[in-house]
């Protein structure tokens, strides 16, 4: 059985020597986010929307608990299939029947009761 690392989001960043951040999503591991050192903030190279490490943080951290949902999903499934099918039982051919009236037990071909001789339901 294989042991999963526990990942945390420092495993899902890029640092480049000039300082700027590149983010890889934890479900699509594609580049999530691209970010470009400005002062003491990132800015978001798209949208120039600017994050500060705890912004970054806890959007990976998000898009982790996403990955760890759909991985638990998975191995779900993975346990669901491997588990054997029960096996099918066979309807009973006939099921006991008793009479109406007094209770003595019928054949499965009965059309009267052998003891009192009410007339009986046939078989279904």
């Amino acid at each position: 059985m294989e042991t999963k690392k526990e990942l945390t989001a420092m495993d899902f960043l890029t640092f480049t020597l000039a300082g700027n951040v590149v983010v890889t999503d934890p479900v699509t591991g594609t580049e999530f986010l691209c970010l470009r050192k400005q002062d003491n903030a990132f800015v978001h190279t798209l949208t120039k929307e600017v994050l500060t490490a705890d912004d970054i943080c806890r959007a990976v951290m998000q898009r982790m608990a996403m990955a760890q949902k759909i991985d638990q999903e998975i191995d779900a499934a993975k346990e669901a299939k491997a588990q054997p099918a029960a096996p099918e039982q066979a309807p009973p051919t006939w099921q006991p029947r008793f009479c109406i009236r007094c209770g003595a037990p019928l054949g499965p071909t009965d059309k009267f009761c052998m003891r009192c001789g009410t007339a009986v339901q046939p078989a279904s």
